[in-house]
């Protein structure tokens, strides 16, 4: 991400151990352009279909998250 000039790596002057991150233009330009594409995709994913469906769609994923979470801990 660095070479792609999405990144740049700042040094602290207090500890030379630690680098912050910092995102560049060209990255908040590519991370704007991700989300509006993702919202688009979504948008034409969900098309049709009613929120009650989509919120006991969401109830259900949620729960099977919470039962990997538990079996992965």
């Amino acid at each position: 991400m660095e070479n792609n000039g999405l990144i740049e790596r700042i040094n602290c002057d207090k500890d030379s151990r630690i680098k912050y991150i910092k995102c560049t233009d060209k990255g908040k330009e590519l991370k704007d352009i991700a989300k509006k594409n993702f919202t688009c995709l979504l948008n034409k994913l969900i098309d049709g279909i009613d929120k009650e469906d989509l919120n006991t769609f969401n109830k259900i994923i949620s729960k099977m998250i919470e039962n990997m979470e538990v079996i992965y801990d």
